[in-house]
């Protein structure tokens, strides 16, 4: 596969799902791979599966099961978040998850049979573990907060 297609696959199969992702206390290496990697292969049974509505309610549910997505709201919204009142902080969270599903399910109609396989894992410190795909692609694994 070329480069830049592995990359591209890596940022609409991995990039995301790696980042954030609502995992064990303590993962290993193994595990922290594996979590990505499973992860990957549902987004995959997904994407080979169904299209339309179905498909974006898919990516939904494994956005709400596999990513902590408070923690990732309140990363994006950095300071703003501890100024939303907890009704904001929700509706933000629900309206995130819900463009993300819509994104995903719309760039994965491009899917062509890529696959996703992982590299190398590195440990880091407080439970963070950096799971590269075989390109070399890093993505951050980190427990639940």
């Amino acid at each position: 596969m070329p480069l830049l297609a592995c990359r591209r696959l890596a940022f609409r199969l991995a990039a995301g799902a790696a980042v954030a992702l609502v995992a064990a206390p303590a993962l290993a290496n193994d595990a922290a791979a594996d979590l990505v990697s499973t992860t990957a292969a549902q987004a995959i049974d997904i994407i080979k599966t169904t299209t339309g509505a179905q498909r974006q309610a898919a990516i939904q549910q494994v956005l709400q099961t596999r990513f902590d997505l408070p923690y990732m709201a309140q990363t994006a919204l950095g300071i703003h978040w501890a100024k939303a009142t907890p009704e904001q902080q929700a509706r933000f969270v629900k309206a995130t998850e819900t463009a993300e599903a819509k994104a995903y399910a719309e760039r994965f109609g491009q899917y062509a049979g890529q696959t996703l396989a992982i590299g190398k894992t590195i440990s880091r410190p407080n439970n963070v573990w950096i799971v590269s795909d075989a390109c070399g692609w890093p993505n951050s694994v980190s427990p639940a907060r």
